[in-house]
């Protein structure tokens, strides 16, 4: 909605919120990050990514914190 409805309506002021701030962690021993050359049985970190951009859809702010790799 714009600010000029708001003002045809009277309404002055209306409350906002400060946007939710979303931590995204991949894990898992086979997954690489954008920057790193292929190697054979793993692959590129797709899904934080595409995570940190549907967060930024909805009107988040994604915290993107590279791949941790899996422990046992």
């Amino acid at each position: 909605m714009n600010l000029g409805c708001f003002v045809t309506f009277g309404i002055a002021s209306v409350p906002v919120y400060a946007k939710p701030k979303v931590v995204i962690l991949s894990t898992g021993s086979e997954l690489l990050n954008v920057d790193e050359p292929i190697v054979l049985g793993k692959l590129r970190d797709s899904n934080g990514v595409m995570l940190a951009g549907q967060v930024s859809q909805v009107g988040g702010e994604p915290q993107f914190i590279s791949v941790l790799p899996r422990t046992k």
